[in-house]
């Protein structure tokens, strides 16, 4: 399973680069993953639908619509297609 360091601590993902355990999750890590996926930097607009959008499978255990995220986190329409190369980046 491999690994991904950073300032000092371990975190385990699977083979798709996602986090094993979901609890590990935080800003950094974040930052962290999304230059793995290609993504320079996170705004401020990326987290707030990231947040969202783990809170919203937190609660469901299903990700939500798109239009819903965008809806929710104040964005226009197609927020997620405009802030990630793909919504499964996100």
């Amino acid at each position: 399973m491999p690994i991904v360091e950073y300032n000092g601590n371990k975190v385990a993902v699977d083979e798709d680069g996602f986090l094993v355990n979901f609890e590990e999750w935080n800003e950094k890590i974040a930052h962290v993953l999304a230059k793995t996926e290609g993504q320079k930097t996170l705004t401020e607009d990326q987290l707030d639908i990231l947040k969202f959008m783990r809170e919203y499978y937190r609660k469901y255990n299903f990700f939500p619509i798109l239009r819903y995220v965008c809806k929710n986190v104040h964005q226009p329409k197609g927020c997620i297609n405009e802030k990630f190369i793909d919504p499964m980046q996100a």
